[in-house]
């Protein structure tokens, strides 16, 4: 007899995440930049400076408090993981995809978000004609992220185009190097995700606000259509996240 797999459940699913989230505000020094959440623990801390915080942070008797003071200042145990957002995430996919967008390292994150700037930019994608630009942009965009934005995205996704404001332009410019147009690209798709964490789970939005570069402010919540086909697109994208997303 054959095995037959059973996709996980929603109490799993919810516990599961629930959990990653009780990570992060116990120990943000473990799980977000390290520069922002010294800097909060150095706030918290003051007048002892960003440096010696960071320092003191790689010391582990002197870790566990720090994660402490950072989380204090970062505002986490604030975070609204109540009764209602617990029975949220068993039940619905877009709040398991904003509390996974919320935990996950840079690297998953960083993937994410340059899938969701291919789907939004899909329409400059597939309007270069030059050959050493379509050759530039999939480098930056990575296989899959430019596989969704010219075969994916035109058929699935297209009104996700209405979300393009411009700000993604500047990976375009013909004498930008990849890895200059990679940085960017992955740039707007955080800025898309915060959007969608400020639609979905504005409690969470907070937390993933310190997962933005340098300088970028958050942007008004992206409409509710919006937000599912980048469920949908993360979720059929994401092999890592697709059963939690469910």
């Amino acid at each position: 007899m054959t095995a037959v797999a059973i996709p996980p459940g929603p109490e799993w699913r919810a516990a599961r995440l629930a959990a990653a989230l009780a990570g992060v505000i116990a120990r943000p020094l473990d799980h977000l930049d390290g520069a922002a959440a010294a800097a909060s623990a150095a706030a918290a801390l003051a007048p002892l400076p960003v440096s010696d915080v960071a320092a003191l942070a790689a010391r582990p008797a002197f870790r566990r408090p720090l994660n402490r003071a950072a989380s204090r200042g970062l505002g986490l145990h604030a975070l609204p993981l109540d009764a209602a957002f617990l029975a949220r995430l068993a039940a619905a996919p877009r709040t398991r995809l904003a509390a996974l967008l919320a935990t996950q390292p840079a690297g998953p994150l960083g993937e994410a978000a340059r899938l969701a700037a291919a789907a939004v930019l899909h329409r400059r994608v597939t309007g270069l004609v030059l050959r050493t630009d379509r050759a530039r942009i999939r480098t930056a965009l990575g296989e899959s992220g430019f596989a969704v934005a010219v075969h994916e995205a035109p058929l699935l996704h297209a009104d996700l185009a209405e979300l393009d404001d411009g700000g993604g332009a500047a990976a375009f410019a013909a004498d930008l190097d990849p890895e200059a147009a990679r940085a960017h690209l992955a740039g707007t798709g955080l800025g898309l995700l915060a959007r969608f964490l400020a639609a979905v789970e504005p409690g969470l939005a907070a937390l993933f606000r310190h997962r933005l570069p340098p300088g970028a402010e958050p942007r008004d919540p992206l409409p509710g259509s919006a937000c599912d086909h980048l469920t949908r697109l993360l979720r059929r994208r994401m092999d890592p996240w697709t059963a939690l997303i469910g």
